[in-house]
C-alpha cells in the first residue's frame, strides 16, 4: 500500500534541437570528449573518484576533459585541487564553481558523471536524460530508479574509479552507443519522469485519500 511519486522535469526547459558545436562555442569549450559533473564539492558526491577515473580515461582519450560544477568549502576545493595536481590533470579537470546555466553545460557535454556515495533521488540525472546524455553513476539511493544499467547509462558500486573509467571508455569508443544511450535516457525521462505526470499522480493519490475518508466518515 505504498505509492511512489517521483520528482519530475519540465521538457520545455530544453529546446527540441541543440547544436552541440554551437553551445560549446558559446561556453568556450574545446571540441574534445567532455565529461560533466554537477554537485557540491563535498566527498559525498564522489568527485575524487571522478578525477581518478579521468586519469585512466585519458590513456585512451588523451583530450578528454572533466568539468565539475558546484560550490564547496575551502577544504573541499583544496582537497580536489590536491587530487588534480597529484594525478597531473591540471589541464584536464576544471572546477567551474557555482554555475547558473547548468542546462547549457549539460547540452554541451558527452557524458554526465556523478559517482555519489549517497543520493536521495538526483534530479540532475533527469536533466541529463532530458538533454539526451547518458549518465555514469553509482548504485546508491534513488539513482537506480532513474538509470537502467546498460541502457541509458551505467551504474557501478561506490569508490570504484576503475569501473567508472571502463564504462566511460566503453561509451566514448562508439559514437553509436553514445547516441543510442542518450536517446534511451531521453525516452525514459519522457515516459516516466515528466513533472506534469508526477503532479497528476499526486492529485490522484489525494483524491483517493479523500474518497477513502468520505466512505469511512
Amino acid at each position: 500500500k505504498i505509492t511512489v511519486v517521483h520528482w519530475g522535469v519540465n521538457p520545455k526547459l530544453i529546446p527540441s534541437y541543440v547544436d552541440v558545436k554551437t553551445i560549446r562555442k558559446k561556453l568556450g569549450l574545446p571540441d574534445f570528449r567532455i565529461i560533466l559533473s554537477i554537485g557540491h564539492l563535498g566527498p559525498i558526491k564522489g568527485h575524487d573518484d571522478s578525477i581518478a577515473a579521468l586519469s585512466l580515461v585519458k590513456q585512451y582519450f588523451p583530450g578528454a576533459k572533466l568539468y565539475i560544477a558546484g560550490d564547496g568549502t575551502k577544504e573541499d576545493i583544496e582537497r580536489l585541487h590536491g587530487k588534480i595536481e597529484k594525478l597531473k590533470l591540471q589541464d584536464s579537470v576544471i572546477l567551474l564553481g557555482q554555475i547558473t546555466n547548468a542546462l547549457e553545460w549539460m547540452q554541451a557535454c558527452d557524458i554526465f558523471l556523478q559517482p555519489s556515495l549517497e543520493e536521495a533521488f538526483g534530479l540532475v540525472f533527469l536533466e541529463a536524460g532530458l538533454c539526451r546524455k547518458p549518465s555514469v553513476a553509482t548504485k546508491v539511493g534513488g539513482i537506480p530508479e532513474i538509470i537502467v544499467d546498460g541502457e541509458d547509462g551505467y551504474l557501478v558500486e561506490p569508490h570504484e574509479p576503475e569501473k567508472l573509467a571502463e564504462r566511460i571508455i566503453s561509451i566514448f569508443s562508439s559514437d553509436d552507443k553514445l547516441r543510442e544511450m542518450g536517446d534511451s535516457a531521453f525516452h525514459r525521462v519522457e515516459q516516466n519522469f515528466l513533472l506534469s505526470d508526477q503532479i497528476d499522480k499526486l492529485e490522484s493519490y489525494f483524491k483517493l485519500i479523500s474518497q477513502h475518508k468520505s466512505e469511512n466518515s
